[in-house]
């Protein structure tokens, strides 16, 4: 695979923008000399990125987009965890407060 790795999609996101990889993987361009007015022909070029590549880069973002939403799954999880725990936390400390206004009653 010529851009697998690193430093080879690196190479690749330097050659190529970012904005429309995928959509745009045939580019169009007018041909020269058409007459002002007139519709200009249209004439395909080389594909931008080849099939493989493009396949290999859905198959990474599909994988980024999969850890993204497990990671929001996760993050969801241990703020209820938190939750819990500030809950917690906020009783111990009235009831610490409420047993230490009684020791000073009887000091």
């Amino acid at each position: 695979m010529p851009f697998s790795g690193p430093r080879g999609w690196s190479q690749l996101f330097k050659q190529r923008t970012a904005s429309g990889l995928m959509d745009h993987a045939m580019h169009r361009e007018p041909c020269s000399g058409s007459q002002e007015g007139q519709p200009l022909p249209l004439q395909m070029s080389e594909p931008l990125v080849s099939e493989g590549d493009a396949q290999e880069l859905r198959q990474i973002l599909r994988k980024l987009k999969s850890l993204a939403l497990d990671t929001e799954k996760e993050l969801e999880r241990q703020d209820e965890a938190l939750d819990g725990i500030t809950a917690a936390v906020d009783r111990t400390t009235l009831t610490i407060d409420k047993h230490n206004r009684r020791a000073k009653k009887l000091t």
